[in-house]
């Protein structure tokens, strides 16, 4: 069956296979070892390097200057957040950016690092402070005791937090892109009810030391991003939001987004093994092979590998299916060519 089966894939004994899983939405990769002769040893499976290239790429325009000790903090604080969600992920040995040594914790660097390299690339595309309006109706007992009229309806300006990470899962060997996504994600800010009145349409409403401590940043931030805040001047309220809470949230929101994509990425890492042994033939006579992976790294019943080539080219050669699965193991069948 062994040699059907290279006659079949046009392979010699010590080619590579390579399989992208697709089930459920989770992808990954999984590189399995030479069809031996005997096909009766397994060779040891080797670990994932990880290697992390993190750049903040917003705009500095964007930046509030309460917030500028977040964006100075902002790429240490991403990888911090990495290294300690991966940390649980035996499979996976983080490495440096240039992907030469481990730079893991000490029990995890004794590991044979003999598995693939990929590089995550995440880059913060926009981390800002917004405003967004809501229509807001009164009654009369709402309204201001400044007001010259009734304002039986407001439009308001809540302040939210916005941010963007671009990630790009990138294959040392093939220099190819096997994954990304772009997670964006937004909070609204505590305002506790504190607002001031739109400096524009109702002049001479806000007490001196509001304008001082509240207006003047929100205008200031105005003038450096007119578009990005241009809401403001339809609002009739600004609401205000603390300083301190303002860099409290960001980065609490920093790092749930990051912690958010550690499961993507560890779904479309490679998992690599060998095959251990033929099984023989499924009811359809198509071959079926025990694999040397199982659920504690992923691999489930019903996933689909798809087979290819090693190396830069990468071409696709087929498909497997798994049909049984325990914990360190697994046997899959071949669905098609």
């Amino acid at each position: 069956v062994i040699d059907q089966c290279r006659q079949v894939f046009k392979t010699a004994p010590d080619f590579r296979w390579c399989f992208k899983i697709k089930a459920n939405k989770v992808k990954g990769a999984l590189v399995i070892g030479g069809l031996l002769g005997t096909c009766a040893s397994a060779q040891s499976s080797g670990v994932t390097r990880l290697a992390f290239d993190i750049s903040d790429q917003s705009d500095p325009a964007d930046h509030w200057e309460h917030l500028e000790s977040f964006h100075k903090s902002a790429l240490a604080d991403i990888e911090y957040v990495l290294r300690q969600e991966f940390k649980p992920i035996d499979r996976v040995a983080l490495t440096n950016q240039n992907g030469d040594r481990v730079v893991d914790m000490p029990w995890r660097q004794t590991r044979e690092i003999d598995g693939a390299t990929f590089t995550l690339q995440l880059r913060l595309r926009r981390f800002s402070k917004l405003f967004r309006n809501r229509g807001r109706y009164q009654t009369h007992d709402e309204l201001s005791q400044m007001a010259r009229e009734p304002i039986m309806h407001e439009m308001i300006a809540l302040p939210v937090l916005s941010g963007a990470i671009e990630a790009h899962l990138i294959s040392e060997e093939s220099h190819k892109t096997i994954w990304s996504t772009l997670h964006d994600s937004s909070i609204m800010l505590a305002h506790n009810g504190r607002f001031i009145y739109n400096l524009e349409k109702y002049p001479g409403y806000a007490p001196p030391e509001l304008i001082r401590d509240y207006a003047v940043p929100i205008l200031r931030q105005r003038s450096r991003r007119p578009g990005a805040l241009r809401m403001l001047s339809a609002a009739d309220r600004w609401y205000i939001s603390s300083a301190d809470e303002d860099l409290i949230s960001a980065n609490a929101m920093l790092r749930r987004m990051v912690a958010d994509l550690v499961p993507e990425i560890d779904a479309n890492l490679p998992l690599s093994g060998s095959i251990v042994s033929q099984v023989g033939l499924d009811e359809k006579q198509r071959p079926m092979f025990q694999l040397d992976l199982g659920s504690d790294v992923g691999i489930r019943n019903k996933m689909r590998l798809e087979v290819f080539r090693s190396g830069k080219s990468g071409s696709k050669i087929g498909q497997i299916e798994i049909v049984s699965v325990d914990s360190a193991s697994s046997v899959g069948r071949v669905r098609k060519l």
